[in-house]
């Protein structure tokens, strides 16, 4: 996961990588995060040190079914309420398996109410 919106410190980013069996049971989950603030501390500016090119990674091992699911949660809200000024923000998710792309799509994103992206791709093997 990436993205280069200059507002991204205004939103925590959490996403979960697990593996699904065929009925749909979760097997085992890697949880990874990006937390910046706790939702509603309405922040002015960014934190010190904050870099605008902010990625996410995880790396796991699945044999059955990859299961993805991002969320992004604003934990402060833009000052400027003009539709010109808030339009949605474009996030990248991509996904290889055993060194193959499978999955590289850009996600526009709510400024106002964020998103939850879900993702499975089945192992074809």
């Amino acid at each position: 996961m990436s993205s280069r919106f200059a507002q991204l410190w205004r939103y925590n980013i959490y996403m979960l990588c697990g593996e699904s069996d065929a009925n749909g049971t979760s097997l085992h989950v890697i949880p990874v995060q990006s937390k910046v603030a706790s939702v509603g501390d309405n922040l002015s500016v960014a934190p010190a040190g904050f870099d605008c090119q902010r990625e996410l990674e995880a790396t796991i091992d699945v044999e059955q079914t990859l299961e993805v699911y991002v969320y992004v949660v604003p934990h402060t809200l833009p000052t400027n309420s003009e539709p010109e000024q808030t339009k949605p923000f474009k996030m990248r998710i991509k996904i290889t398996a055993d060194g193959e792309e499978i999955y590289n799509t850009v996600h526009m994103i709510n400024q106002w109410s964020g998103d939850s992206i879900a993702l499975k791709f089945p192992n074809e093997k």
